[in-house]
Protein backbone atom coordinates (compact mmCIF):
# COMPACT_ATOMS: atom_id res chain seq x y z
CA UNK A 1 0.00 0.00 0.00
CA UNK A 2 1.14 3.18 -0.60
CA UNK A 3 1.86 6.39 1.14
CA UNK A 4 -0.97 8.60 -0.65
CA UNK A 5 -3.44 5.65 -0.37
CA UNK A 6 -3.07 5.22 3.16
CA UNK A 7 -3.22 9.27 3.55
CA UNK A 8 -6.27 9.33 1.54
CA UNK A 9 -7.89 6.28 3.68
CA UNK A 10 -6.73 8.12 6.84
CA UNK A 11 -8.35 11.61 6.19
CA UNK A 12 -11.65 9.39 5.16
CA UNK A 13 -12.05 8.08 8.25
CA UNK A 14 -11.21 10.97 10.29
CA UNK A 15 -13.87 12.81 7.77
CA UNK A 16 -16.48 10.44 8.47
CA UNK A 17 -15.97 10.20 12.35
CA UNK A 18 -16.37 14.26 12.85
CA UNK A 19 -19.55 13.78 10.31
CA UNK A 20 -20.94 10.86 12.85
CA UNK A 21 -19.54 13.29 15.79
CA UNK A 22 -21.73 15.75 14.26
CA UNK A 23 -24.91 14.33 13.37
CA UNK A 24 -24.31 12.49 17.35
CA UNK A 25 -23.92 16.24 18.60
CA UNK A 26 -27.53 17.28 16.98
CA UNK A 27 -29.65 15.49 19.01
CA UNK A 28 -28.42 15.11 22.37
CA UNK A 29 -28.75 18.33 24.55
CA UNK A 30 -25.90 20.17 25.67
CA UNK A 31 -27.62 18.99 29.86
CA UNK A 32 -27.72 15.90 28.69
CA UNK A 33 -25.75 13.66 31.61
CA UNK A 34 -22.39 13.44 30.47
CA UNK A 35 -22.75 15.19 26.95
CA UNK A 36 -19.38 17.09 27.50
CA UNK A 37 -17.42 13.85 27.77
CA UNK A 38 -19.21 11.70 24.99
CA UNK A 39 -19.99 14.92 22.27
CA UNK A 40 -17.80 17.80 23.32
CA UNK A 41 -18.02 21.01 21.46
CA UNK A 42 -15.12 21.37 18.79
CA UNK A 43 -14.02 24.43 20.98
CA UNK A 44 -13.95 22.40 24.48
CA UNK A 45 -12.22 19.44 22.32
CA UNK A 46 -9.30 22.14 20.94
CA UNK A 47 -8.48 23.60 24.31
CA UNK A 48 -8.64 20.40 26.06
CA UNK A 49 -5.86 18.76 23.68
CA UNK A 50 -3.85 22.16 23.78
CA UNK A 51 -3.53 22.27 26.81
CA UNK A 52 -2.71 18.92 27.28
CA UNK A 53 -0.26 18.85 25.30
CA UNK A 54 1.08 22.59 26.69
CA UNK A 55 1.65 20.46 30.40
CA UNK A 56 2.84 17.60 28.35
CA UNK A 57 5.66 19.49 27.04
CA UNK A 58 6.01 21.56 30.35
CA UNK A 59 6.50 18.42 31.79
CA UNK A 60 9.38 17.00 29.53
CA UNK A 61 10.91 20.18 29.75
CA UNK A 62 11.02 20.53 33.56
CA UNK A 63 12.39 16.96 33.51
CA UNK A 64 15.25 17.62 30.98
CA UNK A 65 16.36 20.34 33.44
CA UNK A 66 16.46 17.76 36.28
CA UNK A 67 14.25 20.54 38.37
CA UNK A 68 13.80 19.15 42.06
CA UNK A 69 9.42 19.23 41.43
CA UNK A 70 8.59 18.95 38.02
CA UNK A 71 5.18 18.24 38.33
CA UNK A 72 4.66 22.23 39.58
CA UNK A 73 5.59 22.98 35.72
CA UNK A 74 2.56 20.92 34.52
CA UNK A 75 0.43 21.84 37.29
CA UNK A 76 0.83 25.21 36.49
CA UNK A 77 0.03 24.91 32.88
CA UNK A 78 -3.36 23.66 33.51
CA UNK A 79 -3.92 26.19 36.94
CA UNK A 80 -3.59 29.32 34.22
CA UNK A 81 -5.29 27.76 30.86
CA UNK A 82 -8.46 29.48 30.54
CA UNK A 83 -11.11 28.97 27.67
CA UNK A 84 -10.80 32.53 27.37
CA UNK A 85 -7.54 34.22 25.82
CA UNK A 86 -7.65 36.82 27.58
CA UNK A 87 -8.49 35.00 31.28
CA UNK A 88 -5.65 33.42 30.12
CA UNK A 89 -3.04 35.77 29.66
CA UNK A 90 -4.40 37.64 32.63
CA UNK A 91 -4.03 34.76 35.28
CA UNK A 92 -0.85 34.06 33.64
CA UNK A 93 0.53 37.56 34.08
CA UNK A 94 -0.64 38.69 37.78
CA UNK A 95 0.79 34.20 39.07
CA UNK A 96 4.00 35.16 37.38
CA UNK A 97 4.04 38.48 39.37
CA UNK A 98 2.86 36.87 42.84
CA UNK A 99 5.52 34.02 42.88
CA UNK A 100 8.35 36.03 41.90
CA UNK A 101 7.17 38.63 45.36
CA UNK A 102 6.83 35.43 46.99
CA UNK A 103 9.84 34.42 46.33
CA UNK A 104 11.89 37.52 47.17
CA UNK A 105 9.70 37.81 50.43
CA UNK A 106 10.59 33.94 51.27
CA UNK A 107 14.18 34.60 50.82
CA UNK A 108 13.93 37.49 52.92
CA UNK A 109 12.30 35.88 55.93
CA UNK A 110 14.33 32.96 55.90
CA UNK A 111 17.25 35.08 55.92
CA UNK A 112 15.90 37.57 58.49
CA UNK A 113 15.10 34.84 60.81
CA UNK A 114 17.00 31.34 60.21
CA UNK A 115 16.76 30.35 63.39
CA UNK A 116 14.28 32.27 65.06
CA UNK A 117 10.89 30.46 64.53
CA UNK A 118 9.24 32.14 67.21
CA UNK A 119 9.76 35.58 65.66
CA UNK A 120 9.61 33.71 62.37
CA UNK A 121 6.12 32.68 62.48
CA UNK A 122 4.15 35.71 63.83
CA UNK A 123 5.68 37.91 61.27
CA UNK A 124 5.05 34.74 58.35
CA UNK A 125 1.16 35.12 59.60
CA UNK A 126 0.85 38.53 59.41
CA UNK A 127 2.62 39.36 56.17
CA UNK A 128 -0.35 36.41 54.63
CA UNK A 129 -3.16 38.18 56.22
CA UNK A 130 -2.20 41.87 55.62
CA UNK A 131 -1.65 40.00 51.81
CA UNK A 132 -5.36 38.14 51.94
CA UNK A 133 -7.22 41.42 53.82
CA UNK A 134 -5.54 43.27 50.55
CA UNK A 135 -6.91 40.92 48.05
CA UNK A 136 -10.42 41.72 49.46
CA UNK A 137 -10.29 45.33 47.80
CA UNK A 138 -8.96 43.46 44.25
CA UNK A 139 -11.02 42.31 41.25
CA UNK A 140 -10.38 39.30 39.21
CA UNK A 141 -7.03 37.94 39.36
CA UNK A 142 -5.56 40.87 40.89
CA UNK A 143 -6.14 39.38 43.98
CA UNK A 144 -5.29 36.33 42.88
CA UNK A 145 -1.48 37.69 42.88
CA UNK A 146 -1.32 38.68 46.06
CA UNK A 147 -2.93 35.34 47.51
CA UNK A 148 0.00 34.08 45.70
CA UNK A 149 2.42 36.17 47.59
CA UNK A 150 1.48 34.98 51.08
CA UNK A 151 1.35 31.17 49.44
CA UNK A 152 4.63 31.39 47.74
CA UNK A 153 6.81 32.96 50.80
CA UNK A 154 5.11 30.11 53.04
CA UNK A 155 6.11 27.19 50.68
CA UNK A 156 9.70 28.17 50.16
CA UNK A 157 10.19 29.14 53.66
CA UNK A 158 8.42 25.21 55.08
CA UNK A 159 10.69 24.53 51.83
CA UNK A 160 13.85 25.54 52.97
CA UNK A 161 13.37 25.23 56.90
CA UNK A 162 15.71 22.14 57.05
CA UNK A 163 18.06 23.42 54.49
CA UNK A 164 18.54 27.78 55.05
CA UNK A 165 21.52 27.58 52.98
CA UNK A 166 19.83 26.70 49.91
CA UNK A 167 16.48 28.70 50.19
CA UNK A 168 17.41 30.77 47.09
CA UNK A 169 18.16 27.80 44.86
CA UNK A 170 14.53 26.62 46.34
CA UNK A 171 13.18 30.04 45.11
CA UNK A 172 14.66 30.32 41.98
CA UNK A 173 13.62 26.70 41.20
CA UNK A 174 9.99 27.20 42.13
CA UNK A 175 9.71 30.51 40.01
CA UNK A 176 11.66 28.41 36.84
CA UNK A 177 8.87 25.79 36.81
CA UNK A 178 6.18 28.32 37.06
CA UNK A 179 7.38 30.40 34.57
CA UNK A 180 8.11 27.20 32.15
CA UNK A 181 4.18 26.49 32.93
CA UNK A 182 2.89 29.68 31.67
CA UNK A 183 5.18 29.72 29.15
CA UNK A 184 4.31 26.99 27.32
CA UNK A 185 0.89 27.14 27.45
CA UNK A 186 1.19 30.84 26.68
CA UNK A 187 2.93 30.15 23.34
CA UNK A 188 0.31 27.19 22.52
CA UNK A 189 -2.84 29.34 23.32
CA UNK A 190 -1.00 31.93 21.24
CA UNK A 191 -0.03 29.86 18.26
CA UNK A 192 -3.80 28.58 18.10
CA UNK A 193 -5.74 31.60 18.97
CA UNK A 194 -6.44 33.46 15.16
CA UNK A 195 -8.18 36.46 14.77
CA UNK A 196 -8.08 37.38 18.72
CA UNK A 197 -8.62 40.94 18.67
CA UNK A 198 -11.60 40.61 15.84
CA UNK A 199 -13.03 38.10 17.98
CA UNK A 200 -12.47 39.76 21.01
CA UNK A 201 -14.19 43.12 19.55
CA UNK A 202 -17.61 41.10 18.45
CA UNK A 203 -17.21 39.58 21.79
CA UNK A 204 -17.86 43.17 23.34
CA UNK A 205 -20.23 44.34 20.49
CA UNK A 206 -22.87 41.22 21.57
CA UNK A 207 -22.70 41.52 25.15
CA UNK A 208 -22.91 45.02 24.91
CA UNK A 209 -26.00 44.84 22.57
CA UNK A 210 -27.36 42.04 24.66
CA UNK A 211 -27.19 44.63 28.29
CA UNK A 212 -28.38 47.47 25.96
CA UNK A 213 -31.37 45.32 24.51
CA UNK A 214 -32.16 43.59 28.38
CA UNK A 215 -32.35 47.08 29.97
CA UNK A 216 -34.57 48.43 26.90
CA UNK A 217 -37.04 45.25 27.74
CA UNK A 218 -37.05 45.60 31.31
CA UNK A 219 -37.57 48.86 31.55
CA UNK A 220 -40.50 48.91 28.92
CA UNK A 221 -42.16 46.64 31.52
CA UNK A 222 -41.40 48.21 34.34
CA UNK A 223 -42.73 51.28 33.20
CA UNK A 224 -45.70 49.85 31.49
CA UNK A 225 -46.94 48.26 35.01
CA UNK A 226 -45.68 44.93 33.29
CA UNK A 227 -45.23 42.10 36.40
CA UNK A 228 -42.18 40.89 35.38
CA UNK A 229 -40.17 44.47 34.31
CA UNK A 230 -39.33 44.58 38.26
CA UNK A 231 -37.67 41.14 38.54
CA UNK A 232 -36.05 41.80 35.42
CA UNK A 233 -34.64 45.24 36.02
CA UNK A 234 -33.28 43.57 38.97
CA UNK A 235 -31.33 40.74 37.64
CA UNK A 236 -30.06 42.77 35.15
CA UNK A 237 -28.42 45.23 37.97
CA UNK A 238 -26.84 41.84 39.87
CA UNK A 239 -25.69 40.80 36.59
CA UNK A 240 -24.27 44.17 35.22
CA UNK A 241 -20.68 43.52 37.35
CA UNK A 242 -20.16 40.38 36.03
CA UNK A 243 -20.51 42.17 32.28
CA UNK A 244 -17.44 44.13 33.58
CA UNK A 245 -14.96 41.63 34.31
CA UNK A 246 -15.62 39.80 31.27
CA UNK A 247 -14.77 43.36 29.43
CA UNK A 248 -11.48 43.16 31.47
CA UNK A 249 -10.41 39.89 29.53
CA UNK A 250 -11.44 41.43 25.99
CA UNK A 251 -9.57 44.35 26.48
CA UNK A 252 -6.77 42.64 27.07
CA UNK A 253 -6.87 40.53 23.69
CA UNK A 254 -7.84 43.78 21.75
CA UNK A 255 -4.41 45.73 22.78
CA UNK A 256 -3.50 48.26 25.37
CA UNK A 257 -4.11 51.07 22.70
CA UNK A 258 -8.28 50.66 22.46
CA UNK A 259 -10.55 52.59 24.21
CA UNK A 260 -13.04 50.41 23.60
CA UNK A 261 -13.14 48.43 27.12
CA UNK A 262 -13.06 52.24 28.72
CA UNK A 263 -16.49 53.02 26.51
CA UNK A 264 -18.13 49.31 27.20
CA UNK A 265 -17.76 49.57 30.55
CA UNK A 266 -19.01 53.08 30.18
CA UNK A 267 -22.24 51.81 28.34
CA UNK A 268 -22.57 49.23 31.31
CA UNK A 269 -22.35 52.10 34.37
CA UNK A 270 -25.53 54.11 32.26
CA UNK A 271 -27.08 51.10 32.06
CA UNK A 272 -27.20 50.54 35.82
CA UNK A 273 -28.20 53.98 36.18
CA UNK A 274 -30.64 53.73 34.02
CA UNK A 275 -32.05 51.45 35.65
CA UNK A 276 -32.00 52.85 38.96
CA UNK A 277 -33.57 56.15 37.93
CA UNK A 278 -36.19 53.82 36.03
CA UNK A 279 -36.94 52.16 39.56
CA UNK A 280 -37.04 54.75 41.30
CA UNK A 281 -39.46 56.49 38.46
CA UNK A 282 -41.45 53.59 38.72
CA UNK A 283 -42.18 53.84 42.47
CA UNK A 284 -42.90 57.45 41.79
CA UNK A 285 -45.59 56.84 39.44
CA UNK A 286 -47.35 54.37 41.56
CA UNK A 287 -47.07 57.10 44.68
CA UNK A 288 -48.46 59.97 41.96
CA UNK A 289 -51.31 58.09 40.28
CA UNK A 290 -53.69 58.80 38.60
CA UNK A 291 -50.74 60.31 36.13
CA UNK A 292 -51.27 63.53 34.46
CA UNK A 293 -52.34 63.11 30.29
CA UNK A 294 -49.44 64.99 29.17
CA UNK A 295 -47.18 62.89 31.45
CA UNK A 296 -49.11 59.79 29.90
CA UNK A 297 -48.81 60.94 26.14
CA UNK A 298 -44.37 61.46 26.78
CA UNK A 299 -44.58 58.07 28.37
CA UNK A 300 -46.26 56.13 25.99
CA UNK A 301 -43.79 57.70 22.96
CA UNK A 302 -41.25 57.17 25.01
CA UNK A 303 -42.00 53.04 25.91
CA UNK A 304 -42.89 52.92 21.79
CA UNK A 305 -39.42 53.82 21.20
CA UNK A 306 -37.73 51.11 23.62
CA UNK A 307 -39.97 48.34 22.31
CA UNK A 308 -37.98 48.66 19.14
CA UNK A 309 -34.52 49.09 20.07
CA UNK A 310 -33.89 45.70 20.83
CA UNK A 311 -35.13 44.52 17.23
CA UNK A 312 -33.12 47.42 15.84
CA UNK A 313 -30.09 46.41 17.28
CA UNK A 314 -30.27 42.64 15.96
CA UNK A 315 -31.89 42.69 12.79
CA UNK A 316 -30.25 45.86 10.61
CA UNK A 317 -26.98 45.64 9.14
CA UNK A 318 -25.98 48.98 9.50
CA UNK A 319 -25.44 48.75 13.33
CA UNK A 320 -23.51 52.35 13.19
CA UNK A 321 -26.57 54.08 11.05
CA UNK A 322 -29.19 52.21 13.75
CA UNK A 323 -27.70 53.26 16.64
CA UNK A 324 -27.02 57.24 15.38
CA UNK A 325 -30.99 56.63 14.74
CA UNK A 326 -31.67 55.46 18.13
CA UNK A 327 -30.08 58.47 19.50
CA UNK A 328 -32.17 61.28 17.23
CA UNK A 329 -34.79 59.62 18.63
CA UNK A 330 -34.13 59.57 22.23
CA UNK A 331 -33.07 63.14 21.34
CA UNK A 332 -36.50 63.83 20.24
CA UNK A 333 -38.72 62.52 22.72
CA UNK A 334 -36.02 64.26 25.22
CA UNK A 335 -36.21 67.64 23.88
CA UNK A 336 -40.41 67.22 24.10
CA UNK A 337 -40.45 65.93 27.58
CA UNK A 338 -38.14 69.30 28.62
CA UNK A 339 -40.53 71.26 26.70
CA UNK A 340 -43.70 69.93 28.04
CA UNK A 341 -41.91 70.09 31.91
CA UNK A 342 -41.48 73.76 30.47
CA UNK A 343 -44.99 74.38 29.90
CA UNK A 344 -45.87 72.60 32.69
CA UNK A 345 -43.67 75.35 35.02
CA UNK A 346 -45.53 78.31 33.26
CA UNK A 347 -48.83 76.53 33.77
CA UNK A 348 -48.18 75.68 37.64
CA UNK A 349 -46.44 79.80 38.54
CA UNK A 350 -49.58 81.15 36.33
CA UNK A 351 -52.13 79.02 38.59
CA UNK A 352 -50.04 79.87 41.82
CA UNK A 353 -50.75 83.54 41.25
CA UNK A 354 -54.20 83.25 40.57
CA UNK A 355 -56.54 83.29 43.95
CA UNK A 356 -58.82 81.01 42.64
CA UNK A 357 -57.17 78.12 41.23
CA UNK A 358 -57.57 74.88 43.13
CA UNK A 359 -55.40 72.45 45.11
CA UNK A 360 -55.90 69.96 42.87
CA UNK A 361 -54.95 71.60 40.10
CA UNK A 362 -51.46 73.09 41.36
CA UNK A 363 -50.90 69.20 42.32
CA UNK A 364 -51.79 67.71 39.11
CA UNK A 365 -49.54 70.64 37.57
CA UNK A 366 -46.49 70.13 39.78
CA UNK A 367 -46.76 66.02 39.63
CA UNK A 368 -46.37 66.20 35.87
CA UNK A 369 -43.53 68.93 36.42
CA UNK A 370 -42.00 66.50 38.21
CA UNK A 371 -42.15 63.52 36.17
CA UNK A 372 -41.46 64.89 32.73
CA UNK A 373 -37.97 66.16 34.62
CA UNK A 374 -37.28 62.51 35.91
CA UNK A 375 -38.64 61.03 32.30
CA UNK A 376 -36.07 63.51 30.48
CA UNK A 377 -33.33 62.30 32.81
CA UNK A 378 -33.94 59.11 32.38
CA UNK A 379 -34.17 59.31 28.49
CA UNK A 380 -30.71 60.82 28.68
CA UNK A 381 -28.84 58.27 30.45
CA UNK A 382 -30.01 55.75 27.50
CA UNK A 383 -28.94 58.28 25.37
CA UNK A 384 -25.33 58.17 27.03
CA UNK A 385 -25.22 54.10 27.09
CA UNK A 386 -26.12 54.32 23.09
CA UNK A 387 -23.27 56.79 22.49
CA UNK A 388 -20.78 54.91 23.90
CA UNK A 389 -21.78 51.83 22.55
CA UNK A 390 -21.95 53.55 19.13
CA UNK A 391 -18.33 54.53 19.93
CA UNK A 392 -17.29 50.80 20.70
CA UNK A 393 -18.54 50.10 16.99
CA UNK A 394 -16.09 53.06 15.54
CA UNK A 395 -13.31 53.27 17.77
CA UNK A 396 -11.29 56.29 16.80
CA UNK A 397 -7.93 57.10 16.51
CA UNK A 398 -7.55 59.44 18.73
CA UNK A 399 -9.90 58.50 21.71
CA UNK A 400 -8.54 59.39 25.34
CA UNK A 401 -11.39 58.52 26.79
CA UNK A 402 -10.95 56.39 30.57
CA UNK A 403 -13.19 55.18 32.65
CA UNK A 404 -12.36 55.30 35.95
CA UNK A 405 -13.53 52.33 38.06
CA UNK A 406 -14.90 52.46 41.86
CA UNK A 407 -14.67 49.35 43.15
CA UNK A 408 -16.76 48.84 46.21
CA UNK A 409 -14.61 48.01 49.45
CA UNK A 410 -15.52 45.82 52.42
CA UNK A 411 -13.33 46.41 55.24
CA UNK A 412 -15.24 43.91 57.70
CA UNK A 413 -14.61 41.32 55.23
CA UNK A 414 -10.99 41.96 54.09
CA UNK A 415 -9.75 42.08 58.20
CA UNK A 416 -11.95 38.43 58.37
CA UNK A 417 -10.08 37.02 55.59
CA UNK A 418 -6.61 38.62 56.73
CA UNK A 419 -7.90 37.15 60.82
CA UNK A 420 -8.29 33.78 59.23
CA UNK A 421 -5.29 33.69 57.19
CA UNK A 422 -2.92 35.22 60.13
CA UNK A 423 -4.77 32.43 62.69
CA UNK A 424 -4.32 29.38 60.74
CA UNK A 425 -0.43 30.21 60.22
CA UNK A 426 -0.06 31.04 63.83
CA UNK A 427 -1.70 28.09 65.02
CA UNK A 428 0.01 25.67 62.62
CA UNK A 429 2.96 27.41 63.41
CA UNK A 430 2.50 26.30 67.21
CA UNK A 431 1.66 23.10 66.55
CA UNK A 432 4.75 23.10 64.71
CA UNK A 433 7.31 24.35 67.20
CA UNK A 434 5.48 22.12 70.18
CA UNK A 435 5.94 18.82 68.75
CA UNK A 436 9.68 20.01 67.58
CA UNK A 437 9.98 20.56 71.17
CA UNK A 438 9.08 17.30 72.19
CA UNK A 439 11.30 15.24 69.57
CA UNK A 440 14.50 17.54 70.07
CA UNK A 441 14.32 17.71 65.89
CA UNK A 442 15.83 20.93 64.89
CA UNK A 443 12.50 21.42 62.73
CA UNK A 444 9.02 19.92 62.51
CA UNK A 445 9.00 16.37 62.26
CA UNK A 446 7.48 14.00 58.89
CA UNK A 447 4.06 14.04 59.40
CA UNK A 448 4.18 18.35 59.63
CA UNK A 449 6.89 18.15 57.21
CA UNK A 450 6.41 21.09 54.00
CA UNK A 451 5.47 18.26 51.48
CA UNK A 452 2.27 17.21 53.50
CA UNK A 453 1.80 20.60 54.35
CA UNK A 454 1.47 21.68 50.30
CA UNK A 455 -2.16 20.83 50.54
CA UNK A 456 -3.79 22.42 53.86
CA UNK A 457 -1.70 25.86 52.23
CA UNK A 458 -3.99 25.48 49.17
CA UNK A 459 -7.10 25.14 51.08
CA UNK A 460 -6.11 27.82 53.34
CA UNK A 461 -5.60 30.31 50.73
Amino acid sequence: MSVSSLSDRLAQHIHAWAARTSLGRAGLSEKAPLAWLIAPSPANLGFALRTTFAALLALSLALWMELDSPQWAAMTTWIVAQNSRGQSMSKAKWRLIGTCLGAIAGIAFLAAFPQEPWLLFPLLALGAGACCAEATFLRNFRSYALVLVAFTCTIIVLSGANQPDNVFMIAMSRTTYITLGIVCESTLAGLFAPRLQTVAHEEIRSRMQEALSGACLSMTGLLLGEKDGLFRSRALIGSIPSLADQIEFSEIEIGPHAHIGDHARAVLASISTFLARGLSLHIHMQAAAPLPETFEKSLSDFAQILKTIPERLTTETDLVAAARQIRADLYHTRTNCLQTATDTLILFEQARSHPNSSEQLMRNLLESRILETALAKLILELDEAVQHFLATLEPGTKDHFHFAQHIEKDPVLAINNGLRAAVGICVGGLIWESRRGRTGLRWPCLWLSPAPAFPLLKILF
